[in-house]
């Protein structure tokens, strides 16, 4: 129990860093010109479907099926509790 909490509070911790440092990294960027554009809904479907048609070339041949599928199960229930808040 100890090293599961200890475990969620450094993840939490490398979370929270590692969003900062990406943030640091875009406004670093932008100094230099980076222009960066706002992702619409359509800009985001797009993005999600390309994604999608490489789902067979990953399943099964990068990563093991049954790794992909639980992943998949994992990230459907998870964005269906964020659009129950």
């Amino acid at each position: 129990a100890q090293l599961a909490e200890a475990a969620s509070r450094a993840g939490a911790e490398m979370k929270v860093r590692g969003r900062a440092e990406s943030d640091e990294a875009v406004v670093a960027l932008q100094k230099r010109g980076l222009i960066v554009h706002d992702l619409t809904p359509e800009t985001r479907a797009a993005w999600q479907a390309l994604a999608e048609k490489a789902y067979p070339l990953i399943r099964g041949h990068l990563m093991p099926a049954e790794m992909f599928d639980e992943i998949q199960r994992d990230l459907a229930e998870f964005r269906a509790q964020r659009a129950a808040r």
